[in-house]
Protein backbone atom coordinates (compact mmCIF):
# COMPACT_ATOMS: atom_id res chain seq x y z
CA UNK A 1 0.00 0.00 0.00
CA UNK A 2 1.52 3.28 -1.07
CA UNK A 3 1.65 6.07 1.67
CA UNK A 4 -0.18 8.69 0.15
CA UNK A 5 -1.92 11.41 1.38
CA UNK A 6 -5.33 10.11 2.93
CA UNK A 7 -8.74 12.20 2.46
CA UNK A 8 -10.97 12.25 5.62
CA UNK A 9 -14.16 11.37 3.61
CA UNK A 10 -12.00 8.26 2.06
CA UNK A 11 -11.50 7.37 6.44
CA UNK A 12 -14.86 7.86 7.22
CA UNK A 13 -16.09 5.88 4.22
CA UNK A 14 -13.75 2.93 5.62
CA UNK A 15 -14.71 2.83 8.97
CA UNK A 16 -18.51 2.65 7.71
CA UNK A 17 -17.77 -0.16 5.69
CA UNK A 18 -16.15 -1.99 8.55
CA UNK A 19 -18.91 -1.18 10.92
CA UNK A 20 -21.60 -2.11 8.39
CA UNK A 21 -19.70 -5.53 7.92
CA UNK A 22 -19.42 -6.09 11.99
CA UNK A 23 -23.19 -5.74 12.37
CA UNK A 24 -23.60 -7.90 9.45
CA UNK A 25 -22.02 -10.42 10.42
CA UNK A 26 -23.63 -10.34 14.26
CA UNK A 27 -27.09 -10.03 12.36
CA UNK A 28 -28.06 -6.14 13.77
CA UNK A 29 -28.75 -5.01 10.21
CA UNK A 30 -32.30 -4.97 9.45
CA UNK A 31 -33.69 -6.46 6.32
CA UNK A 32 -33.68 -3.49 4.31
CA UNK A 33 -30.28 -2.31 5.05
CA UNK A 34 -28.78 -5.60 4.80
CA UNK A 35 -30.06 -5.92 1.28
CA UNK A 36 -28.62 -2.35 0.40
CA UNK A 37 -25.50 -3.80 1.56
CA UNK A 38 -25.29 -6.64 -0.67
CA UNK A 39 -26.25 -4.04 -3.92
CA UNK A 40 -23.64 -2.15 -2.24
CA UNK A 41 -21.06 -4.99 -2.35
CA UNK A 42 -21.80 -5.73 -6.10
CA UNK A 43 -20.67 -2.53 -6.70
CA UNK A 44 -17.78 -2.08 -5.31
CA UNK A 45 -17.01 -5.88 -6.65
CA UNK A 46 -17.99 -4.45 -10.67
CA UNK A 47 -15.56 -1.12 -9.60
CA UNK A 48 -13.02 -3.83 -8.91
CA UNK A 49 -13.12 -5.02 -12.28
CA UNK A 50 -13.43 -2.07 -14.27
CA UNK A 51 -10.39 -1.29 -12.41
CA UNK A 52 -9.13 -4.26 -13.16
CA UNK A 53 -9.61 -4.34 -16.65
CA UNK A 54 -11.25 -7.44 -18.03
CA UNK A 55 -10.07 -7.08 -21.93
CA UNK A 56 -6.39 -6.63 -19.94
CA UNK A 57 -7.07 -9.87 -18.52
CA UNK A 58 -8.31 -11.31 -21.44
CA UNK A 59 -6.46 -9.66 -24.53
CA UNK A 60 -3.76 -7.76 -22.79
CA UNK A 61 -4.94 -4.39 -23.97
CA UNK A 62 -7.24 -2.04 -22.28
CA UNK A 63 -10.91 -0.81 -23.69
CA UNK A 64 -13.15 0.84 -21.31
CA UNK A 65 -16.06 0.42 -23.17
CA UNK A 66 -16.01 -3.41 -23.85
CA UNK A 67 -14.65 -3.62 -20.07
CA UNK A 68 -17.98 -1.43 -18.63
CA UNK A 69 -20.45 -4.17 -21.24
CA UNK A 70 -18.55 -7.09 -20.62
CA UNK A 71 -19.45 -6.17 -16.64
CA UNK A 72 -22.96 -5.19 -17.52
CA UNK A 73 -23.58 -8.67 -19.01
CA UNK A 74 -22.22 -10.43 -16.83
CA UNK A 75 -24.10 -8.99 -14.16
CA UNK A 76 -27.34 -9.75 -16.24
CA UNK A 77 -26.62 -13.47 -16.20
CA UNK A 78 -26.30 -13.44 -12.27
CA UNK A 79 -29.66 -11.73 -11.69
CA UNK A 80 -31.29 -14.61 -10.19
CA UNK A 81 -29.23 -14.77 -7.44
CA UNK A 82 -30.18 -11.10 -6.65
CA UNK A 83 -34.07 -12.69 -7.09
CA UNK A 84 -33.12 -15.68 -4.56
CA UNK A 85 -31.97 -13.27 -2.19
CA UNK A 86 -34.91 -11.24 -2.28
CA UNK A 87 -37.19 -14.67 -1.83
CA UNK A 88 -35.49 -15.38 1.52
CA UNK A 89 -35.47 -11.90 2.95
CA UNK A 90 -39.08 -10.77 2.24
CA UNK A 91 -40.10 -11.65 5.74
CA UNK A 92 -37.33 -8.79 6.84
CA UNK A 93 -38.34 -6.22 4.66
CA UNK A 94 -39.96 -3.03 5.86
CA UNK A 95 -39.37 0.35 3.47
CA UNK A 96 -38.37 -2.43 0.60
CA UNK A 97 -41.37 -4.45 0.87
CA UNK A 98 -43.36 -3.21 -2.17
CA UNK A 99 -39.94 -3.78 -4.07
CA UNK A 100 -39.76 -7.43 -3.04
CA UNK A 101 -43.00 -8.11 -3.80
CA UNK A 102 -42.75 -6.89 -7.22
CA UNK A 103 -39.86 -8.71 -8.02
CA UNK A 104 -41.07 -11.92 -6.73
CA UNK A 105 -44.13 -11.84 -8.94
CA UNK A 106 -42.01 -11.42 -11.69
CA UNK A 107 -39.18 -13.58 -10.89
CA UNK A 108 -39.27 -15.51 -13.56
CA UNK A 109 -39.84 -12.52 -16.40
CA UNK A 110 -36.99 -10.83 -15.30
CA UNK A 111 -34.68 -13.85 -14.48
CA UNK A 112 -35.85 -15.08 -18.04
CA UNK A 113 -35.20 -11.20 -19.90
CA UNK A 114 -32.07 -10.75 -17.80
CA UNK A 115 -30.33 -13.46 -18.66
CA UNK A 116 -31.49 -13.22 -22.62
CA UNK A 117 -29.78 -9.68 -22.34
CA UNK A 118 -26.90 -10.73 -20.46
CA UNK A 119 -26.13 -14.14 -23.38
CA UNK A 120 -26.58 -11.81 -26.71
CA UNK A 121 -24.61 -8.83 -25.15
CA UNK A 122 -22.25 -11.80 -24.42
CA UNK A 123 -21.92 -13.01 -28.11
CA UNK A 124 -22.10 -9.28 -29.78
CA UNK A 125 -18.75 -8.18 -27.49
CA UNK A 126 -17.16 -11.95 -28.51
CA UNK A 127 -17.62 -10.00 -31.95
CA UNK A 128 -16.41 -6.87 -31.19
CA UNK A 129 -13.32 -7.42 -29.18
CA UNK A 130 -12.71 -10.56 -32.46
CA UNK A 131 -12.42 -7.61 -34.87
CA UNK A 132 -11.27 -4.80 -32.38
CA UNK A 133 -8.52 -6.19 -30.15
CA UNK A 134 -5.13 -7.31 -30.45
CA UNK A 135 -3.90 -10.11 -28.28
CA UNK A 136 -0.70 -9.10 -26.51
CA UNK A 137 1.36 -10.35 -23.58
CA UNK A 138 0.67 -10.54 -21.15
CA UNK A 139 -3.16 -12.30 -21.25
CA UNK A 140 -5.20 -14.98 -20.79
CA UNK A 141 -6.07 -15.47 -24.91
CA UNK A 142 -2.16 -15.56 -25.37
CA UNK A 143 -2.16 -18.58 -22.63
CA UNK A 144 -4.40 -19.96 -25.28
CA UNK A 145 -2.20 -19.52 -28.21
CA UNK A 146 -4.01 -16.41 -29.30
CA UNK A 147 -1.28 -13.32 -31.00
CA UNK A 148 -2.15 -10.49 -32.60
CA UNK A 149 -4.90 -9.60 -34.67
CA UNK A 150 -7.10 -12.13 -36.61
CA UNK A 151 -6.35 -11.36 -40.28
CA UNK A 152 -8.42 -13.82 -41.89
CA UNK A 153 -11.72 -15.50 -42.11
CA UNK A 154 -10.96 -18.78 -40.92
CA UNK A 155 -8.84 -16.90 -37.80
CA UNK A 156 -11.70 -14.36 -37.16
CA UNK A 157 -14.06 -17.04 -36.61
CA UNK A 158 -11.31 -19.21 -34.77
CA UNK A 159 -10.80 -16.05 -32.40
CA UNK A 160 -14.27 -15.19 -31.86
CA UNK A 161 -15.09 -19.35 -30.92
CA UNK A 162 -12.31 -18.97 -28.66
CA UNK A 163 -12.84 -15.48 -27.10
CA UNK A 164 -16.61 -16.68 -26.37
CA UNK A 165 -15.84 -19.68 -24.77
CA UNK A 166 -13.21 -17.65 -22.53
CA UNK A 167 -15.59 -15.05 -21.71
CA UNK A 168 -18.07 -17.82 -20.54
CA UNK A 169 -15.43 -20.13 -18.65
CA UNK A 170 -14.73 -17.03 -16.61
CA UNK A 171 -18.22 -16.14 -15.87
CA UNK A 172 -18.91 -19.70 -14.69
CA UNK A 173 -15.24 -20.00 -12.88
CA UNK A 174 -14.75 -17.14 -11.73
CA UNK A 175 -17.48 -14.12 -11.41
CA UNK A 176 -20.22 -16.27 -10.80
CA UNK A 177 -18.48 -17.73 -7.83
CA UNK A 178 -16.82 -14.67 -6.48
CA UNK A 179 -20.14 -12.98 -6.82
CA UNK A 180 -21.91 -15.18 -4.65
CA UNK A 181 -18.86 -15.79 -2.50
CA UNK A 182 -17.51 -12.23 -1.63
CA UNK A 183 -20.42 -10.15 -2.49
CA UNK A 184 -22.88 -11.95 -0.78
CA UNK A 185 -22.03 -14.92 1.19
CA UNK A 186 -18.95 -14.38 2.92
CA UNK A 187 -17.54 -10.39 2.79
CA UNK A 188 -18.93 -9.54 6.38
CA UNK A 189 -17.27 -12.56 7.56
CA UNK A 190 -13.94 -11.94 5.54
CA UNK A 191 -13.78 -8.87 6.86
CA UNK A 192 -14.51 -9.70 10.23
CA UNK A 193 -11.61 -12.43 10.28
CA UNK A 194 -9.30 -9.73 8.52
CA UNK A 195 -9.72 -7.31 11.47
CA UNK A 196 -8.80 -9.48 13.84
CA UNK A 197 -6.00 -10.58 12.05
CA UNK A 198 -4.66 -7.30 11.13
CA UNK A 199 -4.96 -5.88 14.66
CA UNK A 200 -3.39 -9.24 16.24
CA UNK A 201 -0.53 -8.24 13.86
CA UNK A 202 -1.09 -4.60 14.64
CA UNK A 203 -0.45 -5.37 18.48
CA UNK A 204 2.20 -7.37 17.89
CA UNK A 205 4.31 -5.60 16.50
CA UNK A 206 3.58 -2.55 18.89
CA UNK A 207 2.12 0.19 16.30
CA UNK A 208 5.72 0.10 15.11
CA UNK A 209 5.10 -1.31 11.68
CA UNK A 210 1.47 -1.13 11.49
CA UNK A 211 0.14 3.07 11.24
CA UNK A 212 -3.38 2.90 11.81
CA UNK A 213 -4.02 4.18 8.91
CA UNK A 214 -2.47 1.45 6.87
CA UNK A 215 -4.03 -0.69 9.30
CA UNK A 216 -7.44 0.88 8.14
CA UNK A 217 -6.92 0.59 4.22
CA UNK A 218 -5.77 -3.61 5.21
CA UNK A 219 -8.87 -4.21 7.03
CA UNK A 220 -11.15 -2.11 4.32
CA UNK A 221 -8.96 -3.75 1.28
CA UNK A 222 -8.88 -7.17 2.32
CA UNK A 223 -11.19 -8.80 -0.43
CA UNK A 224 -10.40 -6.35 -3.27
CA UNK A 225 -6.60 -6.90 -2.63
CA UNK A 226 -6.99 -11.03 -2.49
CA UNK A 227 -9.62 -11.15 -5.42
CA UNK A 228 -6.70 -8.59 -7.63
CA UNK A 229 -3.88 -10.88 -6.65
CA UNK A 230 -5.60 -14.24 -7.60
CA UNK A 231 -6.44 -12.72 -10.90
CA UNK A 232 -3.18 -12.10 -11.96
CA UNK A 233 -2.34 -15.78 -11.97
CA UNK A 234 -4.38 -16.30 -15.29
CA UNK A 235 -2.40 -13.83 -16.78
CA UNK A 236 0.70 -16.62 -17.44
CA UNK A 237 0.93 -19.69 -19.13
CA UNK A 238 2.73 -21.13 -15.85
CA UNK A 239 0.33 -20.00 -13.47
CA UNK A 240 -3.15 -20.65 -14.81
CA UNK A 241 -3.48 -23.90 -14.15
CA UNK A 242 -2.24 -23.19 -10.45
CA UNK A 243 -5.46 -20.36 -10.40
CA UNK A 244 -7.48 -23.08 -11.62
CA UNK A 245 -7.06 -25.35 -8.57
CA UNK A 246 -6.83 -22.26 -6.16
CA UNK A 247 -9.77 -21.75 -7.01
CA UNK A 248 -11.11 -25.33 -6.42
CA UNK A 249 -10.00 -24.90 -3.12
CA UNK A 250 -11.51 -21.66 -2.26
CA UNK A 251 -15.07 -23.58 -1.94
CA UNK A 252 -13.46 -25.51 1.20
CA UNK A 253 -12.28 -22.33 2.31
CA UNK A 254 -15.49 -19.91 1.75
CA UNK A 255 -17.26 -22.69 3.41
CA UNK A 256 -15.34 -21.59 6.89
CA UNK A 257 -17.63 -18.24 6.55
CA UNK A 258 -20.64 -19.90 5.09
CA UNK A 259 -20.96 -22.52 8.03
CA UNK A 260 -18.36 -23.07 10.92
CA UNK A 261 -18.07 -19.76 12.04
CA UNK A 262 -22.08 -18.82 12.14
CA UNK A 263 -21.65 -22.32 14.16
CA UNK A 264 -19.31 -21.22 16.54
CA UNK A 265 -20.92 -18.15 17.27
CA UNK A 266 -23.87 -18.53 16.36
CA UNK A 267 -24.99 -15.66 13.56
CA UNK A 268 -25.74 -17.58 10.07
CA UNK A 269 -26.31 -15.49 6.62
CA UNK A 270 -30.25 -15.41 5.59
CA UNK A 271 -29.56 -16.50 2.36
CA UNK A 272 -27.33 -19.89 3.07
CA UNK A 273 -29.69 -20.73 6.11
CA UNK A 274 -33.03 -19.90 4.98
CA UNK A 275 -33.99 -22.14 3.25
CA UNK A 276 -31.70 -25.34 4.55
CA UNK A 277 -34.33 -26.35 7.37
CA UNK A 278 -32.63 -28.51 10.11
CA UNK A 279 -29.54 -29.82 11.59
CA UNK A 280 -28.17 -26.56 11.36
CA UNK A 281 -28.04 -25.93 14.89
CA UNK A 282 -25.25 -23.38 16.29
CA UNK A 283 -22.54 -25.80 18.77
CA UNK A 284 -23.18 -23.67 22.13
CA UNK A 285 -27.28 -25.00 21.65
CA UNK A 286 -25.75 -28.47 20.99
CA UNK A 287 -23.24 -28.71 24.14
CA UNK A 288 -25.78 -27.64 26.31
CA UNK A 289 -28.15 -30.38 25.00
CA UNK A 290 -25.27 -32.74 25.31
CA UNK A 291 -24.12 -31.59 29.07
CA UNK A 292 -27.17 -30.39 30.91
CA UNK A 293 -27.84 -34.05 32.59
CA UNK A 294 -23.70 -34.81 33.26
CA UNK A 295 -21.62 -34.59 35.73
CA UNK A 296 -18.46 -32.79 35.56
CA UNK A 297 -16.01 -35.43 34.54
CA UNK A 298 -18.59 -36.18 31.72
CA UNK A 299 -18.68 -32.50 30.55
CA UNK A 300 -14.99 -32.61 30.46
CA UNK A 301 -15.09 -35.52 28.00
CA UNK A 302 -17.98 -33.68 25.86
CA UNK A 303 -16.04 -30.72 25.73
CA UNK A 304 -12.92 -32.19 24.35
CA UNK A 305 -15.32 -33.87 21.42
CA UNK A 306 -16.59 -30.29 20.58
CA UNK A 307 -12.99 -28.43 21.13
CA UNK A 308 -11.52 -31.24 18.48
CA UNK A 309 -14.39 -31.44 16.16
CA UNK A 310 -14.22 -27.62 15.80
CA UNK A 311 -10.51 -28.32 14.85
CA UNK A 312 -10.85 -30.77 12.55
CA UNK A 313 -13.43 -28.98 10.73
CA UNK A 314 -10.91 -25.88 10.26
CA UNK A 315 -8.37 -28.10 9.33
CA UNK A 316 -9.62 -29.71 6.95
CA UNK A 317 -11.54 -27.07 5.43
CA UNK A 318 -8.57 -24.56 5.85
CA UNK A 319 -5.36 -26.80 4.85
CA UNK A 320 -6.06 -27.48 1.14
CA UNK A 321 -5.67 -23.19 1.14
CA UNK A 322 -2.07 -23.94 2.86
CA UNK A 323 -1.16 -26.66 1.07
CA UNK A 324 -1.90 -24.44 -2.22
CA UNK A 325 -0.13 -21.75 -1.14
CA UNK A 326 2.61 -23.38 -0.28
CA UNK A 327 2.67 -25.07 -3.70
CA UNK A 328 2.49 -21.36 -4.94
CA UNK A 329 5.53 -20.34 -2.86
CA UNK A 330 7.37 -23.76 -3.68
CA UNK A 331 8.48 -23.76 -0.18
CA UNK A 332 7.82 -26.88 0.96
CA UNK A 333 6.22 -27.83 4.17
CA UNK A 334 7.03 -27.61 7.68
CA UNK A 335 4.69 -28.33 10.63
CA UNK A 336 5.71 -27.90 14.46
CA UNK A 337 4.94 -30.85 16.88
CA UNK A 338 2.64 -29.23 18.59
CA UNK A 339 0.49 -28.38 15.53
CA UNK A 340 0.86 -32.48 14.06
CA UNK A 341 -0.49 -33.96 17.14
CA UNK A 342 -3.38 -31.74 17.16
CA UNK A 343 -4.39 -32.02 13.91
CA UNK A 344 -4.26 -35.86 14.08
CA UNK A 345 -6.16 -35.76 17.37
CA UNK A 346 -8.87 -33.58 15.54
CA UNK A 347 -9.32 -36.22 13.02
CA UNK A 348 -9.67 -38.95 15.05
CA UNK A 349 -11.98 -37.11 17.27
CA UNK A 350 -13.79 -35.99 14.05
CA UNK A 351 -14.45 -39.97 12.53
CA UNK A 352 -14.73 -41.34 16.23
CA UNK A 353 -17.38 -38.68 17.32
CA UNK A 354 -18.32 -36.57 14.95
CA UNK A 355 -20.56 -33.42 15.38
CA UNK A 356 -20.39 -32.66 11.63
CA UNK A 357 -21.42 -34.00 8.59
CA UNK A 358 -21.36 -32.89 4.80
CA UNK A 359 -24.00 -34.04 2.24
CA UNK A 360 -24.53 -32.70 -1.04
CA UNK A 361 -27.11 -29.48 -0.62
CA UNK A 362 -30.22 -30.95 -0.81
CA UNK A 363 -32.25 -27.95 -1.24
CA UNK A 364 -34.01 -27.26 -4.82
CA UNK A 365 -31.98 -24.45 -6.72
CA UNK A 366 -29.21 -24.46 -4.50
CA UNK A 367 -25.62 -25.88 -5.45
CA UNK A 368 -22.86 -27.08 -3.08
CA UNK A 369 -22.02 -28.66 0.13
CA UNK A 370 -23.99 -28.42 3.18
CA UNK A 371 -22.24 -29.09 6.59
CA UNK A 372 -25.17 -29.98 9.23
CA UNK A 373 -24.19 -30.29 12.65
CA UNK A 374 -25.97 -32.94 15.46
CA UNK A 375 -25.59 -33.85 19.02
CA UNK A 376 -23.76 -36.70 19.92
CA UNK A 377 -24.59 -39.74 19.69
CA UNK A 378 -26.13 -41.59 22.84
CA UNK A 379 -24.21 -44.80 22.43
CA UNK A 380 -20.77 -43.25 22.47
CA UNK A 381 -18.36 -44.21 25.76
CA UNK A 382 -17.03 -41.33 26.25
CA UNK A 383 -13.86 -42.45 28.34
CA UNK A 384 -12.87 -44.93 25.20
CA UNK A 385 -13.18 -41.96 22.89
CA UNK A 386 -11.51 -39.29 24.68
CA UNK A 387 -8.39 -41.05 26.49
CA UNK A 388 -7.00 -43.30 23.36
CA UNK A 389 -7.28 -39.79 20.87
CA UNK A 390 -5.62 -38.34 24.00
CA UNK A 391 -2.87 -41.77 24.06
CA UNK A 392 -2.94 -40.88 20.35
CA UNK A 393 -1.75 -37.27 20.15
CA UNK A 394 1.04 -37.94 23.11
CA UNK A 395 1.94 -40.70 21.17
CA UNK A 396 2.36 -38.55 17.76
CA UNK A 397 4.09 -35.78 19.72
CA UNK A 398 7.17 -37.46 20.25
CA UNK A 399 7.07 -39.71 17.22
CA UNK A 400 7.75 -35.92 15.48
CA UNK A 401 10.89 -35.81 17.05
CA UNK A 402 12.44 -38.04 14.55
CA UNK A 403 12.52 -35.77 11.45
CA UNK A 404 11.97 -38.88 9.08
CA UNK A 405 9.39 -40.48 10.94
CA UNK A 406 8.03 -36.51 10.96
CA UNK A 407 8.30 -36.62 7.03
CA UNK A 408 6.11 -39.44 6.83
CA UNK A 409 3.51 -38.24 9.26
CA UNK A 410 3.00 -34.90 7.55
CA UNK A 411 2.47 -37.06 3.82
CA UNK A 412 -0.35 -39.03 5.82
CA UNK A 413 -1.87 -36.16 7.02
CA UNK A 414 -1.98 -34.74 3.25
CA UNK A 415 -3.25 -37.68 2.23
CA UNK A 416 -6.52 -37.12 4.41
CA UNK A 417 -6.84 -33.49 3.80
CA UNK A 418 -6.86 -34.55 0.01
CA UNK A 419 -9.15 -37.86 1.34
CA UNK A 420 -11.60 -34.69 2.38
CA UNK A 421 -10.92 -32.65 -0.05
CA UNK A 422 -11.85 -35.12 -2.91
CA UNK A 423 -14.95 -36.38 -1.23
CA UNK A 424 -16.30 -32.90 -0.53
CA UNK A 425 -15.36 -31.78 -4.33
CA UNK A 426 -17.89 -35.26 -4.68
CA UNK A 427 -20.55 -34.04 -3.30
CA UNK A 428 -19.92 -30.13 -4.72
CA UNK A 429 -19.88 -32.00 -8.56
CA UNK A 430 -22.83 -34.33 -7.46
CA UNK A 431 -25.34 -31.05 -6.37
CA UNK A 432 -23.62 -29.18 -9.51
CA UNK A 433 -24.47 -31.79 -11.87
CA UNK A 434 -27.90 -32.63 -10.45
CA UNK A 435 -28.91 -28.67 -11.05
CA UNK A 436 -27.38 -28.29 -14.54
CA UNK A 437 -29.53 -31.69 -15.76
CA UNK A 438 -32.94 -30.52 -14.13
CA UNK A 439 -32.19 -26.96 -14.91
CA UNK A 440 -31.11 -28.17 -19.21
CA UNK A 441 -34.50 -30.85 -18.96
CA UNK A 442 -36.97 -28.13 -18.16
CA UNK A 443 -35.47 -24.99 -20.33
CA UNK A 444 -35.72 -27.79 -23.23
CA UNK A 445 -39.27 -28.98 -22.10
CA UNK A 446 -40.29 -25.24 -22.11
CA UNK A 447 -38.62 -24.37 -25.93
CA UNK A 448 -35.67 -21.93 -23.93
CA UNK A 449 -32.88 -23.24 -26.27
CA UNK A 450 -30.94 -20.30 -26.08
CA UNK A 451 -30.84 -20.61 -22.18
CA UNK A 452 -30.42 -23.97 -22.57
CA UNK A 453 -26.84 -24.28 -24.63
CA UNK A 454 -25.76 -21.48 -22.50
CA UNK A 455 -26.80 -24.04 -19.18
CA UNK A 456 -25.07 -26.91 -21.20
CA UNK A 457 -22.06 -24.75 -21.33
CA UNK A 458 -21.68 -23.63 -18.12
CA UNK A 459 -22.22 -27.84 -17.31
CA UNK A 460 -19.45 -29.06 -19.46
CA UNK A 461 -16.75 -26.24 -18.17
CA UNK A 462 -17.66 -26.85 -14.36
CA UNK A 463 -17.33 -30.59 -14.77
CA UNK A 464 -13.78 -30.17 -16.10
CA UNK A 465 -13.13 -27.67 -13.60
CA UNK A 466 -13.83 -29.94 -10.90
CA UNK A 467 -12.20 -33.00 -12.46
CA UNK A 468 -8.97 -31.25 -14.26
CA UNK A 469 -8.57 -28.94 -10.75
CA UNK A 470 -8.11 -31.47 -8.50
CA UNK A 471 -6.21 -33.49 -10.56
CA UNK A 472 -4.24 -30.42 -10.71
CA UNK A 473 -4.06 -30.14 -7.15
CA UNK A 474 -2.94 -33.80 -6.55
CA UNK A 475 -0.34 -33.95 -9.15
CA UNK A 476 1.27 -30.67 -8.00
CA UNK A 477 1.33 -32.09 -4.14
CA UNK A 478 3.49 -34.94 -5.31
CA UNK A 479 5.28 -33.00 -7.38
CA UNK A 480 6.39 -30.19 -4.71
CA UNK A 481 6.17 -32.28 -1.94
CA UNK A 482 9.33 -32.16 0.97
CA UNK A 483 9.91 -31.41 4.45
CA UNK A 484 11.62 -29.14 5.31
CA UNK A 485 12.92 -28.24 9.33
Amino acid sequence: MEDRPIKLSEIFILIFIIIINFLDFFEFLPGDVDFTKKILSWLLLAYLLYRISLTELFFGVRNKFIDISLIIAYFLLIIKNLVGYVSVAVDEANLLAPLYTFVISNNIAIEMRSFYIGGILLILLSILMTFLLEVKKPSLMDVIHEHGYAITIGKKLERFIATFLVLVFFFIIVFNLVMEWLAIAVDASLLVVAFFFYMFTLFRSHFRKLSPRSFLYKVGDAGEEFYANFIGLFHSRERIFLGISGLLVLHLLTDVANFIIPYIFGFHDILYFGHLGIGHDPLYLLFLKDTITTIFLQKVYISWLYLFNIFAMLFLLILPAYIWYKLYKRSGFFVSNKKLCIFFVAVMVFILAPVFKIKEMAVQGLVGVDIITSQLSPNINLPLVVLPTLLFGILIYFLSFNHSIKEKLIGVGIVLIDIFFAIYIFYFFKSSASYYIETIKLLFNIKKYFIATYFILFFIMGALFYIVGFIIFLSETKKEFRYIR
